[in-house]
């Protein structure tokens, strides 16, 4: 309800207050603009492309960047247990496509949406708001990081390396 009543001056003062950096305000301001403009959610973003669930949790769409964690999670499971390193392929590929393809579209819903419930907030529990949702995430991104490589060297210890699954050689 709040975003609605909010002018597009407005808008783009809390899109400023809540993603913070001045060059990230003017590239998503940008691309949220191209978006609305032509009704679309595809907007390409290089950084979403490349650093996929990382993205996620930098630019604090913790929920999103944890659905991609766990798949990404599963693949590799799959892929140390069962030498399925097929599956964790695809699954990898598929959110790399995702994020880079819709990354921006789901980074719009959730500072619009964030927006939406700080509009109603007072202005110092709006600006604590926005600080805590945010601006970019790098500790998350570093704690990310180091649980990645602790879970991939505890499967690595419990299944050792993965190999790609070959049938058994015929017995004479």
């Amino acid at each position: 309800m709040g975003l609605a009543i909010l002018k597009p001056k407005e808008l783009r003062r809390e899109y400023s207050a809540f993603i913070q950096e001045p060059k990230k305000v003017t590239y998503y301001t940008k691309q949220f603009d191209k978006m609305k403009e032509k009704n679309s959610k595809f907007s390409f973003n290089i950084w979403g492309l490349l650093f996929n669930i990382y993205w996620c949790f930098y630019r604090k769409m913790l929920g999103l960047g944890c659905i991609a964690f766990l798949l990404h999670l599963g693949g590799l499971y799959l892929s140390f247990a069962y030498g399925m390193m097929w599956v964790f392929q695809v699954i990898s590929v598929a959110l790399s496509l995702f994020f880079g393809c819709f990354g921006n579209y789901c980074y719009m819903r959730y500072v619009e949406k964030s927006i939406d419930h700080g509009v109603e907030l007072e202005a110092p529990l709006k600006e604590k708001y926005y600080k805590e949702n945010g601006g970019d995430g790098a500790k998350v991104v570093l704690c990310m990081i180091i649980v990645s490589l602790v879970l991939l060297f505890a499967m690595a210890a419990s299944f050792g390396m993965p190999t790609a699954m070959t049938p058994p050689a015929p017995t004479a």
